[in-house]
């Protein structure tokens, strides 16, 4: 009898530690299968991390070089003429871009079409608010650069806005609104200039004053519009009879003056 239960024993600690053992067996298989997938998951999630880094240094680098770009578009914005700012936009799109030829074109001009049928070519349209102000026609640049184009093309519109804005202003404060002929303070300075040129060099000057006849008899019998016409006329005579040198103003009145460089009194 006690051997019998020697031998129970025995067999119940034997089979204890069997089904213990295949416990810690499972348990290892299932702990090492969970650390493979973790393992897993952490690759997966570095190559999501490398791969979110590249896109962001890549958006970064996109981003910082469309700052430059409208950087640069502020020296655009320098000068005073459109020679001078188209010159400015060429070199500063030829730093960031590759193509053969830019052109700037007038609103009117025919050849936009012809330009245009090339896909190799890129023609973009200045306006001015909703009036078209030119083309600039970029010739075989790539399509992948045609934004920066686009980008540095809408601050040069503005840029030729502003410079068409001051050649506005500036030939409103020296012409006369009435007879489109220069104000008599431009044409006081420009008589100063050329009296200082002529001098220099020796050449001849003259100045010339007309005066219109009965223009206050006129003006008291037919009214202040009749008056006006008449001043305008005068104005558009003068204008057409005169050199591109020569200086054409309104003195004061129905008074006109004329400077004429390089001429003398046969002239």
């Amino acid at each position: 009898m006690t051997t019998f239960f020697i031998i129970g024993i025995i067999l119940y600690i034997g089979f204890f530690f069997f089904n213990a053992n295949k416990v810690v067996s499972d348990y290892e298989q299932k702990f090492q299968s969970e650390v493979n997938q973790a393992y897993q998951e952490s690759e997966k999630l570095s190559e999501k991390r490398a791969s979110g880094g590249k896109e962001m240094r890549s958006l970064e680098s996109e981003a910082l070089e469309i700052f430059t770009l409208y950087e640069m578009t502020k020296d655009i914005a320098t000068g005073f003429n459109e020679k001078d700012a188209f010159e400015i936009f060429q070199s500063t799109l030829r730093r960031h871009t590759n193509f053969q030829e830019c052109l700037l074109l007038d609103p009117s001009d025919e050849t936009v079409k012809d330009w245009r049928k090339n896909k190799n070519n890129f023609v973009f349209t200045l306006k001015s608010k909703r009036r078209m102000i030119g083309y600039i026609v970029v010739v075989d640049i790539d399509a992948s650069e045609v934004e920066k184009v686009r980008i540095l093309g809408h601050q040069f519109a503005l840029a030729l806005r502003r410079i068409k804005l001051y050649q506005e202003i500036e030939k409103m404060a020296i012409t006369d609104s009435l007879t489109d002929v220069f104000t008599r303070r431009y044409c006081m300075e420009r008589f100063r200039e050329e009296l200082h040129r002529s001098k220099q060099r020796k050449i001849s000057l003259s100045f010339m004053m007309m005066d219109v006849d009965h223009f206050k008899s006129f003006n008291d019998q037919y009214g202040h519009l009749t008056g006006d016409q008449i001043l305008q006329e005068i104005g558009s005579i003068i204008k057409e009879n005169i050199r591109e040198i020569d200086i054409a103003g309104r003195f004061g009145g129905e008074e006109f003056c004329v400077v004429l460089p390089d001429t003398d009194c046969d002239g």
